[in-house]
C-alpha cells in the first residue's frame, strides 16, 4: 500500500498475472540512492562547499509527492541502499516564525511530521500557514504558483514561504545526514527542487544544514548536492537488476 497515493497490489498477484518467474520491487529512493555513484558530475548541482567521499555512507532525501529518504554504503559486492520512512520523522522547527507555523498546522492535522510541510502538498499546506499566521488570505493552491510568485518575488507571502521551506528542508537534511553519518554526502531529488537549484543556492538552506548539528565542525565540509539527471531512479533501478 502507497502512502500517498491510492494505489495497492499484491507482488505474488501480479507476478503470477505477468507471468514471470520473479518480480522484485525497489523503493523509490532505494533506487533513486542506487543511481547517485551511477551518475556524471554534471548530473548534480552543488550546493555549499563540502566535498562528496564515496568511500563514506551518503544520504539521499527529496520531497515530491511525499518526503524521501534513504541511506546508501558501499559495501565489497557493491553499493547497498537503506530504505526508511524519515519523511514521517519530526519536523525541525528551529525559529519563532516556524513555531507560530507549526502550531497552526497541529490545529489542523492529527499528526505533523516533516513530510506534512516538506512536500509538495507540504509547501501548499505551508503557505496556506504562513498566510493564516499573518493575518492574510491565501490566494495560491499549488505548489507551481507559489515557486513561481517567489521566483519573480512577485508576492512576499510567497517568498517568505519558500524562504521557510528551504530553512526546514535545510535543518531535516542536517538531521539525516546526522543519523546516517552521511559524511559522503546529502543528495537532494525529488520532484521540485531540481527546477529551484538557483534559489536553494541563494536560501538559508546550507546554514541550517550545517548548524543543524550539535557536533561543531561535523557537518561543515559535508557535500549537499541536488540530482539534476534525467530519470536518475531508473538508472538506480536498472543497477539493482545488474546485480541480481
Amino acid at each position: 500500500r502507497l502512502t500517498n497515493a491510492a494505489w495497492d497490489f499484491s507482488v505474488a498477484d501480479s507476478r503470477r498475472r505477468l507471468g514471470l518467474t520473479r518480480l522484485d520491487l525497489i523503493n523509490d529512493f532505494s533506487a533513486l540512492a542506487l543511481a547517485v555513484p551511477q551518475l556524471p558530475r554534471e548530473g548534480f548541482v552543488r550546493i555549499g562547499n563540502g566535498v562528496r567521499r564515496y568511500d563514506e555512507p551518503m544520504a539521499v532525501i527529496g520531497p515530491g509527492t511525499g518526503l524521501g529518504v534513504a541511506g546508501l554504503l558501499r559495501s565489497r559486492q557493491g553499493w547497498i541502499p537503506i530504505a526508511g520512512e524519515g519523511g514521517h520523522s519530526g519536523l525541525p522547527v528551529g525559529t519563532e516564525d516556524e513555531a507560530e507555523v507549526a502550531r497552526f498546522l497541529r490545529a489542523e492535522h492529527e499528526m505533523v511530521c516533516a513530510e506534512t510541510a516538506l512536500s509538495g502538498p507540504g509547501l501548499v499546506r505551508l503557505y496556506r500557514a504562513v498566510c493564516a499566521v499573518r493575518g492574510v488570505a491565501a490566494i495560491y493552491q499549488w505548489p507551481e504558483q507559489i515557486c513561481a510568485a517567489a521566483r519573480d518575488q512577485a508576492d512576499p507571502l510567497a517568498v517568505a514561504t519558500l524562504d521557510m521551506f528551504f530553512g526546514l528542508l535545510g535543518a531535516f537534511a542536517g538531521g539525516v545526514a546526522m543519523i546516517f553519518g552521511a559524511r559522503g554526502g546529502v543528495l537532494l531529488g525529488g520532484g521540485i527542487l531540481p527546477e529551484m537549484a538557483d534559489l536553494l543556492a541563494a536560501s538559508d538552506f546550507r546554514r541550517r544544514f550545517v548548524e543543524s548539528s550539535a557536533l561543531p565542525g561535523y557537518l561543515d565540509d559535508v557535500a549537499t548536492e541536488i540530482i539534476v539527471a534525467s530519470t536518475p531512479a531508473l538508472r538506480g533501478a536498472a543497477y539493482r537488476l545488474a546485480q541480481r
